[in-house]
């Protein structure tokens, strides 16, 4: 009896309290775009999102890899729960006369990342974004479990890394994809 109680409160749990949470595209809307003197990362949150200012890095690859956060002026994060974080929409601007100054003509890659969470509990995986230069030849390799979009001049193309998964994360991804009664008739 006390068995099947825990099925139905976990069952009732995951129906009712899984609408709170937002699939990592639609809780983080990026993109990169080339503008005349500048390359700007946009980053819309959905309500209740934000990313920790420890997190949020930009960095340019050439031979080497180069931390350009301090260098941006990205606006001050807020105190969230002894954390320093961004709510609302943020666009980053890299001055190409920066990326010039750095790479010395080479080819490069600029890559933006970021982890942030929701107000609700759950934090999600950290993900980035990197624009490639017109004749870029550096390898970004893509973590263990991060997303990343590349982009090259307005042309998206989304990587998902194959990532092996352990028992519970297999659970959570049959959770995800909506095949509960699975879950729920393996008890």
């Amino acid at each position: 009896m006390f068995k099947h109680i825990i099925v139905w409160v976990s069952f009732l749990t995951l129906l009712l309290g899984s609408s709170d949470f937002l699939e990592p595209k639609k809780a983080f809307q990026s993109s990169v775009k080339e503008q005349d003197s500048n390359i700007v990362f946009n980053l819309t949150l959905a309500k209740d999102i934000y990313i920790y200012d420890e997190q949020l890095k930009v960095e340019i690859k050439t031979d080497t890899t180069t931390d350009i956060t301090s260098k941006l002026g990205i606006r001050k994060a807020v105190d969230f729960h002894d954390f320093m974080v961004h709510f609302e929409k943020m666009d980053i601007e890299v001055p190409k006369s920066l990326i010039e100054e750095l790479t010395q003509g080479k080819p490069y890659e600029l890559v933006f990342n970021y982890q942030g969470c929701s107000s609700a509990g759950l934090c999600y995986q950290p993900m980035n974004e990197v624009y490639k230069s017109a004749d870029s030849i550096v390898e970004t390799p893509v973590k263990k479990a991060s997303f990343a979009l590349a982009v090259k001049k307005d042309t998206p193309t989304v990587v998902a890394p194959i990532i092996e998964q352990n028992e519970s994360d297999s659970i959570a991804q049959t959770l995800k994809d909506g095949n509960v009664f699975i879950i729920l008739g393996t008890f």
